[in-house]
């Protein structure tokens, strides 16, 4: 009897629930993230949705990317997001990766002109194996050309910049004049919150 009322009241509880749409930034063109189903709006604010960046682009290049969205208010009934990450998929970072090359893995934080803070992690593989040396300056360099970058522009032009692939390839620029690099990718990027 107990459960059989417990049943009823999770039943009613569903119904009062209402389907809310879970829609991109602008930079992706507003498009449909996916819908949530909650009892209050207020209640989209702070959920998050990862999609696969060829979704969202329509470019084959771009499936090796996920991006993580999270709703940061409503307008309109619509979950409005923001991005909070990136990371490149462990099968692509696989297929990279060769013997006789150097694998150079990064973790820098850096503050964006918008003063927002990231956390992001390149990683560097080179044509031939490198030195130690060689490899330390690679690091040296990568990190100040990425504060540098960072620094320069806002949050929403870094994620622009990387999801169109022209920092890797600025980055990847630069530091040939190091050492000869084989690519540059960012293998994950993270919004750091800032606690109130």
């Amino acid at each position: 009897m107990v459960k059989a009322r417990k049943k009823d009241k999770d039943a009613a509880k569903w119904k009062k629930k209402k389907w809310y749409r879970i829609i991109s930034p602008t930079m992706f063109n507003s498009q449909l993230l996916g819908e949530t189903t909650v009892l209050e709006p207020s209640q989209v604010v702070g959920k998050s949705v990862t999609v696969n960046l060829m979704s969202l682009t329509g470019e084959m290049r771009n499936q090796n990317v996920n991006i993580r969205f999270r709703v940061n208010k409503m307008v309109d009934n619509q979950g409005q997001t923001e991005v909070i990450g990136y990371k490149l998929s462990p099968s692509f970072i696989k297929r990279v990766i060769r013997r006789r090359h150097s694998r150079i893995d990064g973790c820098y934080t850096l503050k964006t002109k918008d003063n927002k803070t990231v956390i992001i992690k390149p990683m560097l593989v080179t044509r031939n194996k490198a030195s130690n040396s060689e490899v330390a300056a690679l690091r040296t360099e990568a990190m100040k050309s990425l504060k540098r970058m960072a620094i320069s522009i806002n949050y929403d032009e870094l994620l622009k910049k990387m999801v169109f692939y022209k920092l890797q390839l600025e980055m990847r620029k630069t530091l040939n004049k190091v050492y000869p690099l084989k690519t540059f990718e960012v293998k994950k990027l993270e919004l750091i919150e800032k606690k109130e």
